[in-house]
């Protein structure tokens, strides 16, 4: 099997796991919700940090409570040792899980995304995005072949999910700013040969509800 099969292979199954862990989601009530969106935003403050070429992630071995680049305000929110102790705590599940990884930089220690945590990181970002644009509109359209079926269904169900609002089968679109990091979580699928994404300033018949 060639490398570029491989790829799409482990692309494929990547999505697959994420549809069921999507499904049992919806089937059983939300558990640890605290401890998840500590995760998200540790996951989109290090993606933002990452984005930004910030310098300033501190090392970890001097600073066990995780001051994460752009997480100062993060850390100010935690009030007591047990607060502490959740964050840590979601740091080595994160790095157990290969969320996160360690990097050394000079003599420090930081942590950075690894692969896997920059598509979680991605998701998260898109998702909890409520930057709207003014007169202007996201719009995607894709065309996934059905052996790809996986990968279609995740971001059907994904872009509906983030806000977009269905015009045609393939085509969705929104008001939320979000051109940067769609492209960039397409591209991690390894599925940009399907996508189309269009900035425009105008649809006609296109009158954006509340949703959006």
């Amino acid at each position: 099997m060639s490398p570029r099969n491989d790829f799409n292979k482990y692309s494929t199954d990547y999505y697959r796991k994420l549809l069921e862990e999507e499904e049992k989601k919806h089937k059983k009530p939300e558990k640890n919700s605290k401890k998840k969106n500590l995760a998200k935003k540790i996951l989109i403050r290090i993606l933002e940090a990452t984005d930004a070429y910030d310098e300033s992630l501190p090392d970890i071995r001097s600073c066990q409570s995780a001051w994460l680049t752009g997480g100062y305000e993060l850390v100010a929110e935690i009030e007591d040792a047990k607060e502490r102790k959740y964050l840590r705590d979601e740091l080595r599940r994160l790095k157990n899980q290969r969320f996160l990884k360690e990097r050394k930089r000079g003599e420090r220690l930081e942590l950075c995304l690894t692969e896997k945590g920059r598509k979680a990181a991605l998701r998260h970002k898109i998702l909890e995005c409520n930057n709207i644009l003014k007169d202007r509109y996201c719009i995607v359209i894709f065309d996934i072949p059905e052996s790809e079926r996986c990968i279609r269904n995740f971001f059907r169900r994904f872009l509906k999910e983030a806000g977009f609002i269905q015009l045609q089968k393939s085509v969705w679109v929104t008001q939320k700013n979000l051109e940067n990091y769609l492209i960039e979580l397409i591209q991690t699928a390894n599925a940009e040969k399907w996508f189309h994404v269009i900035m425009a300033t105008k649809i006609s018949n296109f009158y954006p509800n509340d949703e959006i």
